[in-house]
């Protein structure tokens, strides 16, 4: 849960620097915002890595690992809830 707040946090953050008006970053283009989005999704699996996740930050991916056999059930439902 926490990989993904900071993926978000991150990500919409520096679009929102891009496009209002009277910010530093204001019309950076799409290769900042692209560039920034990548390192929000690279912050983002650190944070889960490090305070103990598999890295997850897609509850898509655990479901389609728990039907492979990759999680358990009761590893399936924290994810998800998250």
């Amino acid at each position: 849960m926490m990989g993904t707040m900071f993926l978000i946090l991150l990500g919409n953050g520096v679009v929102a620097n891009i496009l209002l008006k009277k910010t530093g970053g204001n019309g950076g283009g799409i290769i900042s915002i692209t560039a920034a989005w990548g390192f929000a999704v690279f912050a983002g699996g650190l944070v889960a890595v490090n305070l103990g996740s598999a890295g997850e930050l897609n509850p898509a991916t655990v479901i389609a690992g728990w039907i492979n056999g990759a999680y358990t059930t009761s590893q399936l439902l924290p994810y998800i809830g998250g």
